[in-house]
């Protein structure tokens, strides 16, 4: 899905160039702001009652993690960046990320579930707010 993004994104980057910086902050703002709005909620966590490894929410959160490689491929043609390393990396990078994150997750889970939420909502915020500065000051 990056790579299929990427190829999106060069197809469609002579239209968005002038403002997909901005494009790229909403959609980090909103998806940062509903993860910190999820780790700030007194909600009882449905996980508990309803595995998400199985089923349909498996199937769910399958598309959402293609949908989200997809935009980032997409923000990487936008920015001029050749696919290939990156894609190398990233897929490194993620499997062994999701490695430590499941070992974390079984050692701490219970502990710092929510507050990891908001760490991770206000990290992509600051993403955004980077990518923002990047194309508004430094490119001036």
């Amino acid at each position: 899905m990056l790579i299929i993004g990427w190829a999106a994104g060069k197809s469609v980057h002579a239209y968005i160039q002038a403002y997909d910086h901005w494009v790229a902050f909403i959609l980090l703002a909103y998806i940062g702001g509903r993860m910190i709005q999820a780790g700030l909620s007194d909600q009882e966590e449905e996980a508990i009652v309803k595995d998400p490894t199985r089923g349909a929410r498996l199937v769910m959160l399958s598309v959402a993690t293609s949908i989200d490689a997809m935009a980032v491929g997409l923000l990487l043609a936008l920015m001029g960046v050749s696919i290939w390393y990156p894609s190398l990396v990233i897929g490194i990078v993620a499997a062994l990320c999701t490695l430590l994150a499941l070992f974390v997750g079984h050692c701490c889970g219970a502990a710092l579930g929510r507050r990891m939420e908001v760490v991770g909502g206000s990290v992509l915020i600051a993403i955004g707010f980077r990518i923002l500065y990047q194309h508004i000051y430094l490119a001036a």
